[in-house]
């Protein structure tokens, strides 16, 4: 009986830390935002991939708007992707030295 309850304990611990780590990550994500570090949010976030649900989102506003049918994403994304700018990452850098001025 008390190995079972040592497991049910266990068990209820990983299950309650599998349920905080999300919040734990995004508690450090705002401090580096807080902090300007930008090397951690570039180690964190995947430029690449925002860009192309950005694009994804804007492409569906502007069928809808047009009137016309739906384009199939799937078949746009990685080429049109390409032709939008990257994050100017120096932006973030004139961000950090401004903060310390």
């Amino acid at each position: 009986m008390r190995w079972i309850l040592r497991i049910a304990g266990i068990l209820a611990v990983a299950w309650l830390l599998f349920l905080a780590a999300p919040f734990v990550a995004l508690h450090n994500f705002a401090r580096e935002v807080e902090a300007r570090d930008i090397e951690a949010i570039r180690d964190r976030v995947n430029f690449r991939a925002v860009r192309i649900s950005l694009l994804k989102q804007v492409m569906g506003v502007v069928v809808q708007e047009k009137g016309r049918r739906a384009i199939d994403p799937g078949s746009w994304p990685s080429r049109s992707a390409q032709a939008l700018p990257i994050p100017s990452l120096p932006s973030f850098s004139r961000l950090k030295r401004s903060s310390n001025c």
